[in-house]
């Protein structure tokens, strides 16, 4: 098959507003009966095309019949629904980016497909038409061009740098940095093809034919069928879980079949609908899925959420498909995310608990660098110093090419490293014990200064120090504080509505403003230079549930983090709600290179790149 490309441009982007409505409640019965019945044929293979090699972990793709799973990611946390007159409607937290619903159209649209980070999506019309929003970049269509047969779905690459397009008789067509591996187009067919899904490395797809036939070409295996079973009603879409290791076929009635590793965690099949069902997508972490209905109708099973859905609102044109939205992620360690610095938007050093150093370096995480038992705090000025301290081993010193070998603490200093924060290769200040007692890096030695009193109480963080040049604050979890400079103590006290035990974490970025975080009473303060004014409780417990675990500013812009996952930002004088973040564990580190480009972590080893200021993964 040839490569075709159409440069006919694509509508402008409008669409319908949010809408939301919870389809009706499933009835258990049901549901047990068609399991008792039904749940046995997930073992059961039959006919289908050609099997291969299968395939191994990766990002998203979705079609008009379906999505398959991300191993990197959570349940996810919305989803789009497209009509066919491509009217696009979102939910959960899923941004709008535009559709076609009310622009002329040559043919209807039959699929969607997002991009891996969320922040874009694509709409595929019969004729093979592109129509791309938000992120998603246009790399060629079929629009315009003689097809044997219609256009049935798409699904993305890994990267979202191409994408496929699959035609009723099988046809593909690959544009971007999709790969061909085959199709079915000069094969007679027993019954028409209605969707595709990839695999986890991009490198092979499976097609899907109305009778639950699968034909799997590239690296994709062959784990079963329902081709010559007989069926209620016809295949309309397949999803694939996060290994590549299994799928899930779905049939119009509802019925849902599962095949290799895919689990089966319920159907519509043999209950009453309204509407027919027309695809599904599974879950970012493959332990649920959705069926979605021509009228919008939504039914989630396992650990799929309902966030809404169009069910029982009147449609200019039916629901044709849907695409599963995550603000994105990545497990970079098996333990808990301990630290991160960021000094630019391209590079950033994360630690972990285990005595772990991974590197962020333009989009991509390397693999763990063990250089000591533990490690609880890192600050990196720069990308030619960063320091990361160790309670049990000391410290270790990155110079652009590598990290120095872990040394103890130094003689007289302290007994054990807590935190740290760098202003330069020639200036940091650690927390040296368990008594909050600070030491000095000044140009490869150690100092720590005995009077006025060192020491108030450890810190709750790993970033309860911030220093600009040689001017330091330190606060404590007793809500106190305390400023150096030139590794003299200077001013302290106690922060206005911090006086819980739970200050949490500070981050100044001049000598006149910094933010201090309490993870008790849900507040922060800000610092202008004499003192402290508290903004009070930042805000409810119903959108920041636990208290805020660590802030970290950037000029006048400033973010935090709580454990329950939600990201926010400060413009200026006030806060607001900036992102709701699908985590897999609580969130303890965080650090923002500018208003646009934040890294965090969580204690189970998943770090999420964002844009705050957007409200999207990078």
């Amino acid at each position: 098959m040839s490569r075709v490309t159409d440069s006919r441009p694509r509508g402008p982007a409008t669409g319908t507003a949010r809408v939301t409505r919870r389809p009706g409640a499933l009835v258990g019965a049901l549901l047990a009966l068609f399991w008792a019945v039904f749940g046995t044929v997930a073992a059961v293979g039959g006919p289908a095309g050609a099997a291969s090699a299968s395939g191994a972990k990766a990002a998203p793709a979705v079609s008009t019949a379906g999505a398959r799973a991300d191993a990197s990611t959570g349940p996810g946390d919305g989803y789009w629904e497209v009509a066919s007159d491509g009217g696009l409607f979102a939910f959960g937290t899923a941004p709008f980016y535009g559709s076609m619903g009310g622009i002329p159209l040559n043919k209807p649209i039959v699929g969607m497909a997002a991009t891996p980070d969320g922040g874009g999506y694509w709409e595929v019309a019969s004729d093979g038409g592109i129509f791309n929003f938000g992120n998603a970049g246009f790399y060629g269509s079929t629009g315009g061009i003689p097809l044997n047969k219609p256009i049935v779905g798409m699904a993305s690459t890994p990267d979202g740098d191409g994408y496929w397009l699959v035609a009723s008789d099988g046809g593909i067509f690959a544009f971007g940095d999709a790969g061909f591996y085959g199709s079915t187009g000069s094969l007679h067919l027993a019954q028409p093809i209605v969707g595709i899904a990839t695999t986890p490395d991009g490198k092979g797809y499976w097609l899907v034919a109305a009778d639950g036939g699968i034909f799997a070409f590239g690296d994709a295996g062959f784990f079963g069928s329902m081709g010559g079973i007989p069926l209620v009603k016809p295949v309309v879409g397949i999803a694939t879980t996060p290994d590549g290791g299994g799928y899930w076929l779905v049939a119009s009635d509802g019925g849902l079949f599962s095949f290799g590793d895919a689990t089966f965690y319920g159907s519509m099949g043999g209950q009453p609908l309204n509407e027919p069902i027309v695809g599904m997508s599974s879950t970012l972490d493959g332990t649920g899925y959705w069926e979605v209905a021509s009228d919008g109708g939504l039914f989630a099973f396992g650990d799929a959420p309902f966030y809404g859905s169009t069910g029982g609102l009147p449609l200019v044109k039916p629901v044709v498909g849907m695409a599963v939205y995550s603000s994105g992620g990545e497990q970079i360690t098996s333990a808990s995310i301990s630290g991160v610095s960021c000094p630019t938007t391209s590079w950033c050093q994360a630690i972990d608990d285990t005595g772990n150093v991974i590197t962020y370096d333009n989009g991509v995480w390397s693999a763990p660098l063990k250089i000591a038992g533990s490690l609880t705090a890192i600050s990196c000025p720069t990308t030619t110093f960063c320091m990361t301290v160790s309670y049990e081993d000391g410290y270790s010193i990155w110079n652009g090419a590598s990290w120095s070998p872990i040394g103890g603490t130094p003689s007289g200093i302290g007994d054990d490293f807590h935190a740290v924060s760098c202003s330069s290769a020639t200036y940091c200040a650690a927390e040296v014990d368990n008594f909050g007692d600070t030491a000095f890096y000044v140009h490869g030695t150690w100092v720590e200064p005995t009077t006025p009193t060192n020491g108030f109480g450890i810190g709750q963080s790993s970033t309860p120090l911030s220093c600009v040049g040689t001017w330091c604050m330190y606060v404590n979890n007793g809500g106190g504080y305390q400023t150096s400079t030139n590794t003299a103590f200077g001013q302290s006290g106690t922060i206005p509505g911090q006086t819980d035990n739970l200050t949490s974490s500070v981050s100044c970025t001049s000598t006149t403003f910094c933010v201090a975080a309490n993870t008790g009473s849900h507040s922060v303060a800000v610092w202008n230079g004499s003192g402290w004014t508290a903004t009070g409780t930042f805000v409810s417990t119903s959108t920041l549930n636990l208290g805020v675990n660590a802030v970290s500013c950037n000029g006048a812009f400033c973010a935090i983090v709580d454990d329950s996952n939600i990201y926010a930002s400060l413009g200026g004088s006030s806060w607001t709600g900036a992102m709701y973040l699908d985590s897999h564990g609580e969130i303890n580190a965080l650090s923002c290179a500018s208003a646009t480009f934040c890294v965090t972590g969580d204690d189970n080893g998943w770090a999420y790149v964002v844009d705050p200021t957007a409200g999207q993964a990078l």
